[in-house]
Order: C-alpha cells, then structure tokens, then sequence
C-alpha cells in the first residue's frame, strides 16, 4: 500500500530567539490539495512558523518535511512559492512588475539563466491570472499595496510550485485584491497545490478556507473553519469578551495593525 506524504508535516518544532520562545511544540500536517489558513494575533507566532518551513529559520528542536523532504531541499527542488510580508521586501529596488514575476522561473532557467519563450509566456499567464498584465512594465514599488500583493501571487503561480506559503497577503489590501486572491488560492488548491495562509480576518475564512490552524506559540486548534471561529475558540486566541448572544466580538480578531506582522521583528 503506496503512502501519500502530506504537503506539510512540522512535528514538535520549537523555535527560539536567545531567551524569547517564538514557537513551542507546534505539530502540524497539512494535505495537497487544500487551503488552510493560519490565525492568530500578532506576536503569536506565525512569521516565525514561515520561515520554519521555508528553512528560513532552524528549529531549536523538531523537525519539518514538506513533501517528505527537509526545507532546503524542498526549496532547492522548487516545491515552495513564499509571499512574505510588506515589510520583508524593498520596495525601492529598480525592478519591474515582469521581472519580479520572471523570478519565479528562475529555477527553471537553466545555467544560462535566459528566459526562453515558454517561460515568458508562463509569465504572461500568471500575469493576466492576477489582472496586471497591462502593468508588467512598471516598477514594482510604484503599484498599491493589493497590486503588489497580486504580483507575488504571480510569481508563485509562474514558479509552478507545489506548496504556496502566503503572510499576510490581505494585510492593506483593496476588496477587489482581496477576492482576486481569495479566488487564485481557491483555484491553486483545486489544481492540487496547498496553500498554507496567515490571515487576521476572520470574516474571510469560510470562502478561504478549508481548515484553519489556531496558533499561539502552540497549537491551539486544526480543524474545520466553523469550529475555529467558535467563540471559545476566538477567545483562547485573541483574549476576546465572549459576548451574551453567543459569538465572540470578530471585529476585535484583527489583533491590532496586521501590516506589523507578528509584532517585534516579524516573529
């Protein structure tokens, strides 16, 4: 009997900065084929969970495998798409909207390092999937945030990566980003990818999403979407008034500015 590995699979991973613990036994697994989104209040831990999986950052102890394989294997076979958060990018640097989204192919380019014609045109696609094709040529600091935000979205699609990794990908963006994105994650997972997303709307996350992963520090709770926004639940994650009627205050679920991340140091 053949073994499916799931896409992600972190087990016990703890993770820390000199004397603050970021994470603290988060177990995980998440299946191709799905969005799952990730929530939890700024600080909690889900910057810090990212660049965990993105071999970005080493686990004190645990380990993670997507796919069945370590991260820096994952990420030198091209398996994972990351769309980090605002902050983590210059917005400065003199690159243009095709080119950012060209990066995706990068992997793909041979030791040349030329794109060819199926790659331009893999780049197109992606492009027009996210409706910026008409701003392929513009400097990417000069888009607005949920433009920017379609682009990374882009490149991910044009990298053809089996695993997207989204931070924030709704923080500061326009409602017409925001459903573009929503409808390209939906698709992805359709198409076989997973998607692992942080969010802080909750309003968001029954069109979103298949699952959702409670986080802080620790995992709280992994499973249905309609379980997870349970006041109960809400309150063990953001310290919300669970009110009279019996539905936690959601708009408080914001955890504050989300552009800031997962506050000091985007941890």
């Amino acid at each position: 009997m053949t073994t499916v590995s799931p896409a992600i699979d972190a087990h016990d991973v703890s993770v820390r900065y000199g004397e603050v613990t970021a994470l603290e036994d988060v177990s995980l697994q998440v299946p191709f084929g799905s969005v799952t989104a990730l929530v939890g209040m700024n600080g909690s831990g889900k910057s810090t969970l990212f660049k965990t999986l993105t071999g970005m950052v080493r686990p004190a102890h645990g380990r993670v495998r997507l796919d069945g394989v370590a991260p820096l294997e994952a990420r030198r076979r091209r398996m994972i798409g990351y769309v980090p958060q605002s902050e983590d990018v210059d917005w400065a640097f003199p690159v243009s909207v095709r080119d950012v989204v060209m990066m995706g192919r990068y992997g793909h380019l041979g030791p040349t390092r030329r794109a060819h014609r199926a790659d331009r045109e893999i780049v197109d696609s992606a492009l027009e999937r996210v409706e910026l094709a008409d701003l392929a040529d513009r400097q990417i600091g000069q888009l607005s945030g949920g433009q920017r935000k379609r682009v990374f979205v882009a490149r991910g699609i044009a990298q053809d990566a089996r695993i997207l990794l989204l931070d924030e990908p709704f923080a500061g963006v326009d409602k017409k980003s925001e459903a573009m994105i929503v409808r390209l994650l939906r698709e992805s997972a359709a198409e076989g990818r997973t998607v692992l997303v942080s969010t802080h709307d909750l309003h968001a996350l029954p069109a979103l999403a298949d699952a959702a992963v409670l986080l802080l520090r620790r995992v709280l709770f992994h499973g249905p979407v309609d379980e997870a926004l349970r006041p109960e639940q809400l309150a063990r994650t953001f310290g919300l008034d669970v009110l009279g009627d019996g539905r936690g205050d959601r708009s408080s679920g914001s955890g504050g500015d989300s552009s800031h991340g997962d506050g000091e140091g985007g941890r």
